[in-house]
């Protein structure tokens, strides 16, 4: 009588979770081969572990057939972008249109307002936490409140508003002025004391001055 021959099969052992070192050592153990199917991005887990097999464990193969898996890998690593003295519009729009979560805060800075200062991380470092703190240089407020002139001594007034290329309208109270400056003194004023004012654009002061 002729004999039948019945062909060994194994056991798939179970090598999900495992370094892909330590799953190949099994698998080769049990005379099986090894195929990397694909690999997945989990951050979580270290670079080639296991995520999934096929054939799955205790499924029974004959020898040499292939267990294909799928490993883990690392996503990509996503840095800051470089955005030192770039507009806050720009910032906003790099930022957005890479979806990273920013804060804002502004800092008194040589730098034209609203341009960006320095940045953390810096360009190019890992964002952990996805998220970018950017510091803007502040805008220099052109309002002001202008002060009080009533009393003080004509020459003095006339030189601050120097300092702030203000040309007064000076009126006296005698028509014609007989004196030097230093003899008058403000008696009254436009804008009023107290009035916001704004320097970047053209002032118009009057005072009214009297003999001491």
């Amino acid at each position: 009588m002729g004999q039948v021959f019945a062909l060994k099969t194994i056991e798939v052992p179970r090598v999900v979770g495992l370094p892909i070192h330590e799953g190949i050592k099994e698998l080769s153990a049990k005379k099986l081969n090894v195929r990397i199917l694909a690999e997945k991005e989990d951050a979580e887990l270290p670079v080639g572990t296991i995520l999934r097999q096929t054939p799955s464990p205790s499924d029974r193969v004959k020898p040499h057939y292939s267990i294909f898996l799928v490993t883990s890998k690392k996503p990509p690593v996503v840095t800051a972008p470089d955005l030192c003295n770039k507009s806050l519009e720009m910032c906003e729009e790099i930022l957005k249109n890479k979806k990273i979560k920013y804060s804002t805060f502004f800092v008194h800075s040589s730098l034209p307002a609203n341009t960006c200062v320095c940045q953390n991380p810096s360009a190019n470092e890992p964002l952990t936490t996805k998220k970018v703190t950017i510091y803007m240089s502040k805008p220099e407020s052109s309002l002001y409140i202008f002060p009080s002139c009533i009393n003080e001594n004509l020459v003095d007034v006339v030189e601050f508003l120097k300092l702030h290329s203000i040309s007064p309208t000076i009126t006296y109270t005698e028509g014609q002025p007989r004196h030097a400056m230093h003899f008058y003194s403000i008696i009254e004023q436009k804008p009023l004391p107290g009035t916001l004012v704004d320097l970047s654009q053209s002032l118009q002061v009057q005072i009214l001055a009297k003999r001491n």
